[in-house]
């Protein structure tokens, strides 16, 4: 469930003509709040509430903000395809492959980058590429925190495979997934 601040904004100018400034209140999304079970089990920040929504092809458009040693960029996704699968390996553990593909345009580059055109673009798709896998990689390890699966990789795992996942269940090993 999101999470949502009500925040005093400063300096804004009251009626036209009017030199005085006023308070409003605005809100804010300040990341989520994970149930398990109708109990609230803990709060995830921004950066993995994003990394959900690219695992469950659920990212609509965002900023994406990149920095390196040479600079960074503005970076708006314009589309997104997100999906995830789900295997047991031998040993019992779970294996989760995520794709993602997204369509995006650069908005703005700070700082000196590359002034090749074809070698710019490789780096910004790079960086673009490590902050999506960071924001995945934290929702994953987040999801381990809480000890609950608000992703949906049970599920995921016995919509493809009902035998596996019933296997897997019955393991001993399924218990942070019922």
């Amino acid at each position: 469930l999101p999470l949502v601040k009500t925040e005093e904004m400063d300096n804004s100018k009251g009626a036209e003509g009017s030199e005085q400034e006023s308070r409003t209140v605005g809100i804010k999304l300040s990341g989520a709040a994970v149930i398990n079970k109708d109990n609230m089990v803990g709060v995830i920040d921004s950066e993995a509430v994003r990394g959900y929504l690219w695992v469950r092809d659920e990212e609509e458009s965002s900023v994406i903000v990149t920095d390196n040693e040479k600079g960074g960029a503005n970076i708006e996704v314009l589309d997104s395809k997100g999906d995830f699968d789900v295997s047991v390996e031998s040993d019992g553990t779970i294996d989760v492959n995520v794709k993602v593909s997204a369509v995006c345009t650069v908005g703005m580059v700070k700082g000196h980058h590359e002034k090749d055109e074809k070698k710019l673009t490789e780096i910004l798709e790079n960086d673009c590429r490590n902050v999506i896998e960071k924001e995945i990689l934290k929702v994953f390890d987040e999801s381990k925190r809480l000890n609950t699966d608000f992703i949906g990789i049970a599920n995921q795992l016995n919509q493809t495979d009902s035998r596996a996942w019933k296997e897997y269940k019955n393991s001993g090993h399924g218990e942070n997934y019922l």
